[in-house]
């Protein structure tokens, strides 16, 4: 058998990391039921910002832990709470949504969501991924009516993602750009409740053997130059 050695052997490591990375991903969990009530979670994972956005205006408010008025039990008590009017959903009436940037992070593999029905007729919630410069990267939504308490998981998945907006039903908005989600007067016509985030991330490990591997290939190039 053949043995690969210096810069062979270098991008053979680097091969084994790019096919390992992908099924080696660690899992960033936020979960309001591990709060109590009333704590904020802006900035409880470090690289992650939550933001409460009013659409019609831009404010931008804290995002609390917060007991659902309107019952929760098929997620747990907590739910994600905003700023603007009710405080435990978001969409109808002042038109709000929660915000949740990623770019502190470094690297992003992925983003879910669980949206809550808080009525009977609840429909068209969005999961929408931006990138840097503010456009859609990937969405998600689910159809038809949401009975109280009833809740479905989206995700968005992307290596361009940085800021991620959760949407209770943006009917009439352009969603192609985060800016055409702002500052307009309604979101549509439901609200939704939001709970569970969890975003996928590669494993430090992972990177780790990935960077050694590129150091090793420029040390492999060096030594090859100086004995040529």
């Amino acid at each position: 058998m053949r043995k690969f050695t210096g810069v062979g052997a270098v991008l053979g490591g680097l091969v084994l990391a790019a096919v390992a990375g992908p099924a080696s991903a660690g899992v960033i969990s936020i979960e309001p039921d591990n709060y109590a009530a009333g704590t904020v979670l802006n900035n409880i994972v470090p690289g992650v910002t939550l933001s409460s956005i009013r659409g019609s205006d831009g404010a931008s408010g804290n995002i609390t832990a917060g007991v659902a008025s309107w019952g929760a039990a098929s997620t747990g008590s907590n739910v994600f709470a905003g700023a603007f009017a009710a405080t435990d959903q978001f969409g109808n009436g002042t038109w709000d949504y929660m915000l949740i940037d990623v770019s502190g992070l470094g690297s992003f593999v992925s983003l879910s969501l669980d949206f809550i029905g808080t009525d009977s007729v609840d429909s068209n919630p969005v999961l929408a991924g931006y990138d840097a410069a503010g456009n859609l990267v990937d969405s998600d939504t689910a159809a038809g009516n949401f009975s109280t308490g009833q809740f479905v998981n989206l995700s968005v998945a992307g290596a361009g993602i940085t800021r991620v907006a959760a949407l209770g039903d943006p009917s009439g908005l352009n969603i192609a750009t985060l800016a055409g989600i702002n500052n307009q007067a309604s979101g549509g016509n439901h609200s939704w409740g939001l709970d569970n985030a969890k975003i996928t991330v590669p494993e430090p490990a992972t990177l780790a053997l990935f960077g050694i591997g590129l150091a090793g290939l420029g040390f492999a190039v060096r030594r090859r130059r100086k004995t040529a």
